[in-house]
């Protein structure tokens, strides 16, 4: 009897930061929403640290259709409003208007115009995410005739996010420059 009281105190004292993290929306949807701030946080810092002369930057000897680090900021953020969009419930005209609107930009922006872009997409993604619950994440959108569930959008988005990311560390390299992760990690 004295372990099982003891078993019980010892997890009670390890779940209780676990348990005081969780938003009242639940452990999915607040683990869901810190994944994705750790990767807002990557895509708005690569924005801000890029010179505007490295916008139009590609690596050397690949294809023309290869998108630039701008046009890549650009995609990201049209992407988050289509993902986010699809997730909250939007109707298809806004979705289309964000899309038109930041798509855009993957043309003809500059530094400044795509990183107030990715900036107003992650703000309106924080907003789709902050409202997300478990049981949110749950329910059903109709897309054509298959329900989708809220999580697939977010959990896409986080994904392609992540992927574009990537991409944006390996110009960082090629330019001789740090990713801001790999910089944040070296100064701890």
């Amino acid at each position: 009897m004295r372990r099982v009281v003891l078993m019980v105190v010892a997890l009670a004292v390890l779940a209780g930061p676990v348990f005081a993290q969780t938003p009242d929306g639940g452990p999915i949807s607040a683990s869901l929403k810190r994944v994705w701030d750790g990767v807002k946080r990557n895509v708005q810092e690569s924005a801000e640290k890029m010179p505007a002369d490295g916008y139009g930057f590609r690596p050397a000897g690949v294809a023309p259709e290869v998108m630039s680090f701008g046009q890549i900021l650009a995609h990201v953020a049209t992407s988050n409003m289509s993902y986010c969009g699809r997730a909250k419930g939007e109707a298809a005209d806004v979705m289309q208007a964000n899309s038109k609107r930041f798509g855009d930009l993957e043309k003809t922006g500059t530094r400044d115009e795509i990183i107030k872009a990715v900036g107003e997409s992650i703000a309106y993604c924080d907003g789709v995410y902050g409202f997300m619950t478990d049981a949110k994440l749950a329910e059903t959108i109709s897309m054509g005739q298959n329900q989708i569930a809220r999580a697939f959008f977010l959990v896409q988005n986080v994904s392609h996010d992540n992927e574009h990311y990537g991409n944006l560390v390996t110009y960082f390299r090629a330019k001789g420059m740090v990713p801001p992760s790999t910089e944040r990690t070296q100064k701890r």
